[in-house]
């Protein structure tokens, strides 16, 4: 089997036709091929006040919506913003829509709405704006009032829970007790979350935390219960 590459990284090749004819048994007509140049995308990451928001962490995929195109996409590596909040991937595939999520430190996970990546030399984003998260002290405990330590808690978006969705997975965030029994998640979403603190040995926890409008901290405190064993 034969395989036509471009030997340019910048250009992939869009067949004309979606297969070949083979019309004798030592010739084979090839399909035709279009060079199609890879484009760049950049943007820019502000905060609430218009500022730049530098060190963010930029990952793209295709939008839910968008049919992968034949033989696959591969998106670019995730990249971080620069001094001023700007980020450029150098290498998306034009043609397609595409979605941008951003992760960075004192700010809650956000995914920006589709868009589509025309051909051409450059695609800018418009400026997508990040708010700051709030703290989930969860205090969890046994029996007695004991702290108990290695019990992992994750909270996640309480509107959208499903881990599937690339949102809500994106905003999924965990943390383990320590010896005091305490785990910090940081950076929550701007909105109620569903925690999940268990499993194991302990009878899993699931409660829906609100979320603290008036101040940054709300605390949270999880009993566990020991799991009863099966016995065989």
């Amino acid at each position: 089997m034969w395989e036509a590459r471009p030997l340019d990284e910048d250009v992939f090749l869009e067949p004309a036709r979606p297969r070949f004819e083979a019309r004798a048994r030592r010739r084979i007509e090839l399909q035709p091929f279009f060079a199609v140049r890879n484009v760049e995308v950049s943007g820019r990451i502000e905060d609430a006040e218009g500022k730049g928001v530098a060190g963010a962490k930029v990952s793209i995929w295709l939008a839910p919506d968008e049919t992968p195109p034949s033989g696959g996409v591969s998106p670019p590596a995730p990249v971080e913003t620069d001094a001023e909040g700007r980020y450029r991937f150098e290498r998306v595939r034009p043609d397609l829509r595409w979605r941008l999520g951003v992760r960075a430190s004192g700010f809650s996970y956000r995914v920006g709405p589709p868009f589509r990546v025309g051909r051409g030399q450059r695609t800018e984003v418009p400026a997508l704006m990040l708010v700051r998260g709030w703290r989930l002290e969860a205090r969890i405990w046994r029996g007695g009032g004991v702290p108990v330590a290695g019990v992992l808690v994750r909270a996640v978006p309480a509107a959208r829970p499903d881990a599937m969705d690339p949102q809500a997975r994106g905003a999924m965030v965990e943390a383990i007790s320590g010896p005091d029994g305490v785990a910090i998640l940081d950076d929550l979403p701007p909105e109620d979350v569903r925690v999940h603190a268990g499993g194991g040995a302990w009878l899993a926890l699931d409660d829906v935390v609100a979320w603290p409008r008036t101040g940054e901290v709300r605390v949270w405190n999880g009993i566990l219960s020991v799991a009863p064993r099966l016995q065989g």
